[in-house]
């Protein structure tokens, strides 16, 4: 079971979030945002709404507000994920003095290695790709591209750090978040060559799952358009997994939502 803290600095962190989104929940006196596009797209379902009890103007007003849940649930994913882990956001850029190296050769052995997923015919291994690109040479070393993490946390003998990711499929995104997966693995093995770098992608739920607490990696990546191709299994963490790795616990997911649930009940009473 999670410490009592922890339940505690959760609830009030989903409660921040449910607050917030009260507040910003439509009214009739809500100010109607001007969606031309949207509108003329919405009027064409116009009979279906009407069947739900609902209309165009309600509908832009509820999509607009939807839009800032999946925003707030992405802040309260971040903090939940450091409250358990005890650990923090950090951010590796040359605004903030923080970048990290990595060699040119370094570099143009991450790019071969990104361009092959995509004709198919490679399957993603994260020990070979790593193994292959830190044989390339380190004698010219230059700042690695700007990365954060959202969980960060280094022990005597290893240094973790999770990225934080929507479940929106998106093919482009899948390469892009490979590359820079690679180049943020490797500027940390530079920097902490005597350390177990562990570096993963999150994703806080499996929307293809038929219950809240299931997942299933290998249908995900084929939700995630393009996603098998770059990503091994063990480069990302799903659903009640990530928050079992995070917490150090069994059944961390189901007290997660134990605690929101309790929130909310609360709030009705």
């Amino acid at each position: 079971m999670l410490h009592r803290s922890k339940k505690d600095s959760i609830a009030k962190a989903f409660n921040a979030v449910l607050q917030n989104r009260t507040l910003l929940f439509p009214t009739e006196s809500t100010f109607k945002r001007n969606e031309p596009f949207h509108r003329v797209l919405y009027h064409a379902f116009e009979a279906q709404l009407q069947t739900r009890s609902q209309d165009v103007t309600s509908i832009l007003q509820v999509s607009s507000w939807v839009q800032g849940v999946n925003t707030s649930m992405g802040s309260f994913f971040e903090r939940v994920a450091c409250i358990l882990s005890g650990g923090k956001k950090m951010a590796f850029t040359t605004k903030k003095k923080t970048s990290l190296k990595i060699s040119d050769t370094q570099t143009t052995k991450i790019k071969q290695i990104w361009n092959k997923p995509k004709s198919g015919n490679t399957s993603p291994n994260e020990e070979s790709e790593i193994a292959e690109i830190l044989s390339a040479s380190s004698l010219k070393m230059q700042e690695a591209a700007d990365f954060t993490v959202d969980v960060f946390w280094e022990t005597h003998d290893s240094i973790t750090a999770i990225e934080l990711k929507s479940v929106r499929p998106n093919k482009g995104e899948s390469a892009g978040e490979k590359q820079k997966m690679l180049e943020a693995k490797i500027a940390l093995h530079n920097s902490f060559p005597d350390k177990k770098i562990l570096y993963f992608i999150g994703f806080p739920f499996d929307p293809t799952n038929p219950t809240p607490l299931g997942y299933d990696k290998k249908r995900f990546m084929q939700y995630l358009i393009g996603g098998g191709n770059y990503f091994a299994p063990e480069e990302f963490m799903l659903g009640s997994e990530l928050w079992d790795f995070l917490s150090g616990e069994k059944n961390t997911m189901r007290q997660i939502l134990a605690i929101m649930e309790n929130v909310v009940g609360n709030r009705a009473r």
